[in-house]
Protein backbone atom coordinates (compact mmCIF):
# COMPACT_ATOMS: atom_id res chain seq x y z
CA UNK A 1 0.00 0.00 0.00
CA UNK A 2 1.26 3.56 -1.33
CA UNK A 3 1.36 5.36 2.60
CA UNK A 4 1.34 8.62 0.45
CA UNK A 5 -1.85 7.84 -1.08
CA UNK A 6 -3.47 7.63 2.41
CA UNK A 7 -4.77 10.87 4.61
CA UNK A 8 -2.25 11.32 6.75
CA UNK A 9 -5.29 11.73 9.59
CA UNK A 10 -6.17 7.89 8.98
CA UNK A 11 -3.07 6.33 8.74
CA UNK A 12 -2.55 8.03 12.81
CA UNK A 13 -6.19 6.61 13.51
CA UNK A 14 -5.16 3.05 12.01
CA UNK A 15 -1.90 3.86 14.98
CA UNK A 16 -3.57 5.48 17.84
CA UNK A 17 -6.43 3.22 17.89
CA UNK A 18 -6.34 0.28 16.37
CA UNK A 19 -3.27 -0.65 18.13
CA UNK A 20 -3.72 0.88 21.46
CA UNK A 21 -7.49 -0.48 21.94
CA UNK A 22 -5.96 -4.16 21.04
CA UNK A 23 -2.65 -3.66 23.69
CA UNK A 24 -5.21 -2.21 26.69
CA UNK A 25 -7.68 -5.69 25.89
CA UNK A 26 -4.74 -7.91 26.22
CA UNK A 27 -3.41 -5.89 29.53
CA UNK A 28 -7.29 -5.88 30.95
CA UNK A 29 -7.39 -9.75 30.20
CA UNK A 30 -3.85 -10.58 31.60
CA UNK A 31 -4.86 -8.31 34.96
CA UNK A 32 -8.32 -10.64 34.45
CA UNK A 33 -6.21 -14.03 34.48
CA UNK A 34 -3.87 -12.63 37.44
CA UNK A 35 -7.28 -11.82 39.66
CA UNK A 36 -8.53 -15.18 38.62
CA UNK A 37 -5.21 -16.85 39.64
CA UNK A 38 -5.28 -14.85 42.99
CA UNK A 39 -8.96 -15.88 43.96
CA UNK A 40 -8.10 -19.81 43.13
CA UNK A 41 -5.58 -18.66 45.52
CA UNK A 42 -2.71 -20.08 43.12
CA UNK A 43 -0.92 -17.20 43.15
CA UNK A 44 -0.31 -14.15 46.45
CA UNK A 45 -1.26 -10.62 44.74
CA UNK A 46 -1.98 -7.61 46.77
CA UNK A 47 -3.66 -4.76 45.10
CA UNK A 48 -0.29 -2.56 44.48
CA UNK A 49 1.10 -5.85 42.76
CA UNK A 50 -2.37 -4.84 40.59
CA UNK A 51 -1.56 -1.30 39.93
CA UNK A 52 2.31 -2.10 39.65
CA UNK A 53 1.50 -4.65 36.83
CA UNK A 54 -1.30 -2.10 35.27
CA UNK A 55 1.64 0.75 35.32
CA UNK A 56 4.19 -1.23 34.00
CA UNK A 57 2.05 -2.63 31.35
CA UNK A 58 0.89 1.21 30.25
CA UNK A 59 4.67 2.04 30.03
CA UNK A 60 5.30 -0.76 27.72
CA UNK A 61 2.71 -0.05 25.37
CA UNK A 62 3.69 3.80 25.34
CA UNK A 63 7.03 2.82 24.04
CA UNK A 64 6.03 0.00 21.98
CA UNK A 65 3.66 2.33 20.44
CA UNK A 66 5.78 6.15 20.52
CA UNK A 67 8.07 3.37 18.14
CA UNK A 68 5.89 2.28 15.94
CA UNK A 69 4.89 5.70 15.45
CA UNK A 70 8.56 6.74 14.68
CA UNK A 71 8.73 3.58 12.56
CA UNK A 72 5.04 5.23 10.50
CA UNK A 73 6.86 8.50 10.77
CA UNK A 74 10.16 7.35 9.16
CA UNK A 75 8.37 5.24 6.33
CA UNK A 76 6.39 8.08 5.13
CA UNK A 77 9.24 10.38 5.32
CA UNK A 78 11.29 8.02 3.20
CA UNK A 79 8.30 7.92 0.66
CA UNK A 80 8.50 11.68 0.67
CA UNK A 81 11.94 11.96 -0.02
CA UNK A 82 11.50 9.39 -2.74
CA UNK A 83 8.99 11.19 -4.24
CA UNK A 84 11.13 14.57 -4.21
CA UNK A 85 14.03 12.49 -5.64
CA UNK A 86 11.72 11.51 -8.84
CA UNK A 87 10.13 15.04 -9.24
CA UNK A 88 14.43 16.30 -8.96
CA UNK A 89 15.36 14.01 -11.53
CA UNK A 90 12.24 14.73 -13.67
CA UNK A 91 13.53 18.45 -13.19
CA UNK A 92 16.82 17.55 -14.21
CA UNK A 93 15.75 15.57 -17.16
CA UNK A 94 13.90 18.62 -18.70
CA UNK A 95 16.45 21.21 -17.99
CA UNK A 96 18.80 18.91 -19.64
CA UNK A 97 16.95 18.70 -23.03
CA UNK A 98 16.33 22.16 -23.01
CA UNK A 99 20.04 22.90 -23.27
CA UNK A 100 20.99 20.55 -25.32
CA UNK A 101 17.94 21.31 -27.79
CA UNK A 102 20.21 24.87 -27.74
CA UNK A 103 22.62 22.97 -30.21
CA UNK A 104 20.38 23.02 -32.73
CA UNK A 105 19.06 26.18 -32.57
CA UNK A 106 20.37 30.13 -33.46
CA UNK A 107 23.90 30.13 -34.16
CA UNK A 108 25.06 27.36 -32.75
CA UNK A 109 24.67 25.06 -36.11
CA UNK A 110 26.51 27.87 -37.96
CA UNK A 111 29.49 27.86 -35.87
CA UNK A 112 29.56 23.95 -35.87
CA UNK A 113 30.08 24.27 -39.57
CA UNK A 114 32.60 27.10 -39.44
CA UNK A 115 34.15 25.15 -37.00
CA UNK A 116 34.32 22.08 -38.66
CA UNK A 117 35.67 23.07 -41.69
CA UNK A 118 38.22 25.36 -39.63
CA UNK A 119 39.31 22.10 -37.90
CA UNK A 120 39.32 19.71 -40.86
CA UNK A 121 42.97 20.39 -41.76
CA UNK A 122 43.84 20.56 -38.85
CA UNK A 123 43.34 17.19 -36.66
CA UNK A 124 45.53 15.23 -35.13
CA UNK A 125 48.04 17.76 -36.58
CA UNK A 126 48.14 20.39 -33.40
CA UNK A 127 50.80 18.51 -31.29
CA UNK A 128 52.94 19.93 -33.57
CA UNK A 129 54.14 23.07 -32.66
CA UNK A 130 54.63 24.70 -35.52
CA UNK A 131 50.45 23.99 -36.57
CA UNK A 132 49.27 24.69 -33.58
CA UNK A 133 50.81 28.28 -33.89
CA UNK A 134 49.84 28.70 -37.19
CA UNK A 135 46.22 27.65 -35.67
CA UNK A 136 46.55 30.10 -33.28
CA UNK A 137 48.08 32.68 -35.34
CA UNK A 138 44.89 32.53 -37.85
CA UNK A 139 42.55 33.05 -35.07
CA UNK A 140 44.21 36.06 -34.20
CA UNK A 141 44.65 37.16 -36.96
CA UNK A 142 41.69 39.58 -38.64
CA UNK A 143 40.70 37.10 -41.51
CA UNK A 144 40.25 34.22 -38.53
CA UNK A 145 37.57 36.74 -36.58
CA UNK A 146 34.56 34.96 -37.23
CA UNK A 147 35.85 31.38 -36.89
CA UNK A 148 37.13 32.86 -33.67
CA UNK A 149 34.01 34.06 -32.38
CA UNK A 150 32.46 30.25 -33.56
CA UNK A 151 34.96 28.43 -32.11
CA UNK A 152 35.02 30.62 -28.56
CA UNK A 153 31.07 30.04 -28.56
CA UNK A 154 30.75 26.89 -28.88
CA UNK A 155 33.57 25.73 -26.18
CA UNK A 156 32.19 28.54 -23.87
CA UNK A 157 28.41 27.08 -24.60
CA UNK A 158 29.87 23.19 -23.82
CA UNK A 159 32.03 24.84 -20.75
CA UNK A 160 28.91 25.85 -19.31
CA UNK A 161 26.87 22.76 -19.64
CA UNK A 162 30.08 20.87 -18.02
CA UNK A 163 29.70 23.17 -15.05
CA UNK A 164 25.86 22.77 -14.81
CA UNK A 165 26.28 18.97 -14.45
CA UNK A 166 29.41 19.22 -12.03
CA UNK A 167 27.28 21.35 -10.31
CA UNK A 168 24.45 18.13 -10.58
CA UNK A 169 21.88 20.77 -11.81
CA UNK A 170 21.15 18.58 -14.94
CA UNK A 171 21.10 14.51 -16.33
CA UNK A 172 24.64 13.12 -16.72
CA UNK A 173 22.97 10.02 -19.03
CA UNK A 174 21.19 12.60 -21.32
CA UNK A 175 23.89 14.89 -22.16
CA UNK A 176 26.20 11.70 -22.47
CA UNK A 177 23.56 10.41 -25.30
CA UNK A 178 23.10 13.90 -26.73
CA UNK A 179 27.10 15.17 -26.30
CA UNK A 180 29.05 12.38 -25.96
CA UNK A 181 30.43 12.17 -29.54
CA UNK A 182 30.97 16.25 -30.11
CA UNK A 183 31.96 16.74 -26.90
CA UNK A 184 35.22 14.21 -27.35
CA UNK A 185 35.28 15.25 -31.43
CA UNK A 186 36.26 18.82 -30.15
CA UNK A 187 38.23 18.10 -27.30
CA UNK A 188 40.25 15.40 -28.81
CA UNK A 189 40.61 17.90 -32.22
CA UNK A 190 41.38 20.63 -29.82
CA UNK A 191 43.50 19.36 -26.60
CA UNK A 192 46.87 21.18 -27.32
CA UNK A 193 45.27 24.15 -28.52
CA UNK A 194 43.17 24.34 -24.98
CA UNK A 195 45.89 23.35 -23.08
CA UNK A 196 48.15 26.25 -25.18
CA UNK A 197 45.49 29.00 -23.95
CA UNK A 198 45.55 27.56 -20.34
CA UNK A 199 49.27 28.04 -20.06
CA UNK A 200 48.60 31.62 -21.16
CA UNK A 201 49.02 35.11 -18.79
CA UNK A 202 51.75 33.04 -16.89
CA UNK A 203 49.69 30.32 -16.46
CA UNK A 204 47.08 32.08 -14.85
CA UNK A 205 44.50 31.06 -17.57
CA UNK A 206 44.51 27.48 -15.85
CA UNK A 207 41.21 27.19 -15.38
CA UNK A 208 39.92 27.76 -19.26
CA UNK A 209 37.30 24.97 -20.24
CA UNK A 210 38.60 23.12 -17.05
CA UNK A 211 35.03 20.99 -16.57
CA UNK A 212 35.03 20.91 -20.39
CA UNK A 213 38.05 19.07 -20.62
CA UNK A 214 37.72 17.15 -17.13
CA UNK A 215 33.90 15.97 -18.28
CA UNK A 216 35.34 14.48 -21.74
CA UNK A 217 38.38 12.85 -20.07
CA UNK A 218 36.18 11.36 -17.48
CA UNK A 219 34.18 10.00 -20.81
CA UNK A 220 36.99 9.29 -22.20
CA UNK A 221 37.99 7.00 -19.25
CA UNK A 222 34.21 5.45 -19.32
CA UNK A 223 35.05 4.31 -22.64
CA UNK A 224 37.74 1.80 -21.90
Amino acid sequence: MNILKKEPAKGEITIKYSYLVISFVILFILEFILAYLKYLKIIDLNFSDFTSFFSSGIVAIGLIYTARSLSFQYEINKLKIDKDDELLNLDKLRFTYELTSEWFKSNFPHNAEIVRRFMEPYKGKLSDNNYLDQFNNFLNSEKGLETRKALSSNLNYFESISLLLGDNLIDERSLKKAFKTVFLLYYDNLKEYIEFLQRGNGGSNVRIYKNFVELCQKWHKDSN
